[in-house]
């Protein structure tokens, strides 16, 4: 091979050697499939319509199919239009199931906080789904929680295949499907009592409340009604004794922080029909 890939110096005849010619079109041609497969690697993320480059801001590292709710372009147009065009990047935050509802990704990498990686927006992609209801072929963000989605009976992604059974299981979802935004209210919902104290001429009432949907999903828990209640009063919760005792009124706050918790994501119960006060002859005569 040296002998064959002798340099010439200037005025010599120029004869290329067959062994020698070819050599340089493998040399060239493994030059071209590089270089393309360079230019693929640089476009591909950008010009995918499934994918999408994605800040980890949520606080943390995160693994490879975690969820990141999509908050706001990591380029301001304003600032820089064609960044923004061509190479456009979203910032990715702790879900909230208010604000992120239906507006979120999943990371096809492992990704450092404060880093940039690659995320599937749209079409097929493996995913963790916490199963609450065999019968539910929906999923959705699950608030404060960026390892795994909750099942839900409408939402942003299609559950084409899970696992069996109930509980946290491998799914195989289709990203972006149309999806009804979560009520802002009020809303009616169910309401049982979880906790709390029935209060008496010394103490207020704190009874508190799981709140679900109509479907039976649970939106929230210990929730203190905004209602106001009569202070130092005994109050009873009436449950299945009295009529439309299990149902409420709620609505969100779309303001709340991204960081609060599954249970206190900014559900607000307004008023928990089931609960009465037991009042004395002389509030009765008041009233």
């Amino acid at each position: 091979m040296g002998d064959t890939l002798k340099k010439v110096q200037s005025g010599d005849p120029l004869e290329i050697p067959a062994r020698t010619f070819n050599t340089f079109v493998d040399a060239a041609q493994d030059f071209l499939a590089r270089q393309r497969g360079t230019g693929q690697q640089i476009t591909r993320a950008y010009r995918d319509p499934d994918i999408v480059l994605v800040k980890n801001s949520s606080g943390a590292d995160r693994s490879q199919l975690h969820i990141l709710g999509i908050d706001s372009p990591v380029i301001d147009p304003g600032e820089n239009a064609d960044e923004f065009k061509n190479k456009p990047a979203v910032a990715g935050v702790t879900p909230s199931s208010s604000l992120h509802f239906g507006r979120f990704v999943v990371l096809l990498e492992p990704l450092a906080a404060g880093e940039i990686g690659r995320a599937c927006v749209s079409g097929l992609v493996p995913a963790k789904v916490n199963v609450r209801d065999d019968g539910h072929e929906y999923a959705d963000v699950r608030g404060g929680d960026c390892s795994k989605l909750d099942s839900t009976d409408r939402g942003g992604a299609y559950i084409l295949w899970r696992e069996s059974g109930t509980g946290e299981k491998w799914a195989l979802v289709k990203l972006s499907i149309p999806a009804a935004e979560p009520e802002v209210g009020p809303f009616v919902v169910k309401v049982e009592m979880d906790g709390g104290y029935a209060g008496n001429e010394s103490e207020d009432c704190s009874y508190t409340y799981t709140v679900k949907s109509l479907s039976g999903d649970v939106l929230g828990t210990q929730k203190t009604p905004e209602a106001a209640r009569y202070p130092r009063t005994e109050y009873w919760y009436g449950g299945e004794d009295a009529a439309h005792s299990d149902y409420g009124l709620a609505c969100y706050d779309n303001e709340s922080s991204d960081s609060v918790s599954d249970s206190d994501d900014g559900l607000i119960l307004l008023v928990a029909y089931g609960e009465k006060a037991k009042v004395t002859d002389c509030q009765e005569s008041a009233s």
